[in-house]
């Protein structure tokens, strides 16, 4: 479960870890990688911009290349209980009437099962062991230096800079963190025939 911490209690925690470690966006990839981190023994800062009430948004079809981080993390039973197995791939015509329609048993019961899984009950499954979380939070600068980054986080009213030896940009697609380290307009994907700047 997923606990409101201050952002301070946070750095804080992590400190003396062997690896400090900063995660902007507590999505289905900020908490796997969250939770993966916490059972070596780290206490990685968990950032999300959103309210803890956001919208969780929509449905998911996993394959079963999910099942060993499952396994690892300990919530295959629940991920079992909140999925729906999938057993068949169906389309349709624009008139809505069935076209074509694939069974998956035969591919999938050779390596596990092919599930459907809402968003927001894959990120409770994830939220089965402890972790710390500050919501209403974001990067505003980040300083990179062999040593190691500084980032300044705002949290409300509230600035904090800290030392990290490592940032994790997992806030989605419009992820305002990413923009600090590539600026739009100089961004690797922006420059003459793909090429990295």
């Amino acid at each position: 479960m997923l606990t409101e911490t201050t952002l301070t209690d946070q750095i804080a925690a992590g400190r003396h870890d062997r690896l400090r470690i900063l995660i902007c966006g507590a999505g289905v990839a900020g908490r796997t990688l969250t939770q993966l981190l916490r059972r070596q023994g780290l206490h990685p800062v968990l950032i999300d911009k959103a309210a803890p009430d956001a919208a969780s948004g929509y449905m998911l079809a996993l394959m079963p290349l999910v099942d060993p981080t499952f396994r690892t993390l300990g919530i295959t039973d629940a991920y079992r209980d909140r999925s729906t197995p999938l057993s068949r791939y169906r389309i349709l015509r624009h008139t809505g009437s069935p076209a074509r329609e694939y069974r998956m048993t035969d591919l999938f019961d050779r390596y596990g099962d092919y599930r459907g899984i809402s968003r927001g009950e894959l990120l409770e499954s994830l939220d089965a062991t402890a972790a710390t979380i500050t919501h209403h939070t974001i990067v505003t600068a980040i300083h990179q230096t062999p040593a190691a980054t500084t980032a300044t986080i705002q949290h409300a009213t509230q600035s904090v800079t800290a030392e990290f030896d490592l940032v994790v940009v997992a806030d989605g697609i419009n992820s305002t963190t990413r923009d600090l380290l590539w600026p739009p307009a100089t961004s690797p994907d922006s420059t003459p025939d793909g090429e990295a700047g």
